[in-house]
């Protein structure tokens, strides 16, 4: 029986992706609205602006300096790059923290050269799970 148990527990924390959700909890509506709106970001192209709240920003740090990119800069930059070969990318979602109409998305996206890191700042306005921050680091493998 306790054996079981535990393989069911480690079935459960596989099937969720290592999210930060304990075995014992049922499955959350919040956490799949979540997972879904990050989807629409992984999609990338027109697809990724349902992700985004329309004034979100987008920060990073290059050579020690901090920059704010507004996010529809970031979104025109990527549409102007759909079609083109991104190349191997794994793209995965590391965990997810919420507390009522709040949450942070930690997502993981390899290539074969680096890996980025993203905290995706999430809040739920008007029962929709929007992005309205996102911080990322990028580092060469």
């Amino acid at each position: 029986m306790r054996t079981a148990t535990i393989l069911g527990a480690l079935a459960f924390i596989a099937i969720t992706g290592g999210a930060t959700v304990l075995a014992h909890e049922a499955a959350d509506p919040d956490d799949d609205a979540i997972r879904a709106t990050v989807q629409h970001y992984f999609d990338s192209g027109m697809e990724m602006r349902k992700a985004f709240y329309p004034e979100a920003t987008m920060w990073y740090v290059s050579d020690g300096k901090l920059n704010q990119v507004p996010i529809q800069d970031f979104l025109t930059r990527v549409e102007a790059a759909a079609g083109h070969d991104e190349g191997d990318v794994q793209k995965r979602v590391v965990s997810i923290d919420k507390f009522g109409t709040a949450a942070v998305a930690k997502l993981e996206l390899k290539r074969p050269n680096s890996v980025i890191y993203d905290y995706m700042s999430l809040m739920k306005v008007d029962g929709k799970w929007t992005i309205v921050n996102k911080i990322f680091a990028r580092q060469s493998m």
